[in-house]
């Protein structure tokens, strides 16, 4: 349980400071002032910074929109990690990035911009990474594209650890989704800090991929028994629920059974009160 947090050039964040965190904490207030900002923050500190979940996030709000002014943007300005960064802008190489921590200037987990030389020597290709003095006075065009690359990094007690290398070409989601299983690779060597199960759910609630893998562990335990009677509490008609193939693809969907009614009804038909319910349901009762 993290007992503070502080984040630090965050989305719309320049700061934010929560001093005392419990182990359930309702986060409430206007539109558009950062609630789902702060909670993704949270998950991108406990995961150190997955790459599964940064690419989860990027997907959930859509930000891999691919600008029609493609050929006019340099490929930092394209990048969807662009809105993870402060007025949606990938930060220069010496700007300090985005700051997580359970305290301000306490062992933070640091998301930032990083150049490494590439240094042939004899048979070796060795990759280094500028110091801060190197990185004031970087200048890519009077270097060849092969002989250096930047990459998204973070780090962390001393420790940096690549994320995501910005391409020679600007990148767009089938260059995320092609590397993605890449980074997951890269982040599965090291552990987590912080070894508890993490769920994010965002504003949409869980896709039907991610509710079908969590109602297969727990159908027929005690745990669908908590989920259904959570249900219950919104729609107390609702008497079963399963999920089944959708007749135009090979997604498996949630319908429910109502009392009174023969037919099976597909859960999203019950707005979105309903479907966001059940998947807060899902994750509460999975811890």
């Amino acid at each position: 349980m993290l007992p503070s947090f502080y984040i630090e050039n965050f989305r719309l964040f320049d700061t934010l400071s929560i001093n005392r965190l419990s182990r359930v904490n309702l986060v409430a207030g206007k539109n558009n002032v950062g609630k789902s900002a702060f909670l993704e923050a949270v998950l991108l500190y406990v995961s150190d910074a997955s790459f599964e979940k940064i690419h989860a996030l990027i997907q959930s709000r859509q930000e891999n929109f691919d600008p029609d002014s493609r050929n006019h943007l340099s490929q930092l300005q394209l990048s969807p990690f662009k809105h993870f960064f402060k007025g949606h802008k990938i930060p220069s190489l010496d700007d300090k990035g985005i700051i997580l921590a359970e305290k301000k200037d306490t062992s933070p987990l640091v998301i930032k911009i990083a150049a490494y030389i590439i240094e042939d020597y004899d048979d070796k290709r060795i990759r280094r990474k500028l110091s801060p003095q190197e990185s004031s006075s970087f200048n890519p065009d009077e270097l060849k594209p092969s002989s250096f690359e930047i990459s998204l990094v973070t780090e962390k007690d001393g420790i940096t650890q690549p994320l995501f290398p910005f391409l020679s070409e600007a990148m767009d989601l089938s260059d995320l989704i092609r590397l993605k299983n890449i980074g997951v690779r890269i982040q599965s060597k090291k552990k987590s800090r912080h070894q508890g199960a993490c769920q994010f759910v965002s504003t949409q609630g869980l896709n039907d991929d991610e509710a079908a893998e969590l109602w297969d562990s727990i159908n027929l335990t005690d745990l669908e028994a908590d989920v259904m009677n959570g249900l219950k509490l919104v729609e107390n008609k609702i008497t079963g629920l399963a999920f089944v193939k959708s007749e135009n693809s090979n997604d498996r969907i949630p319908v429910i059974k109502l009392k009174d009614h023969e037919d099976r009804i597909p859960l999203k038909s019950l707005g979105d009160g309903v479907t966001k319910s059940f998947s807060h349901y899902f994750v509460v009762s999975k811890r």
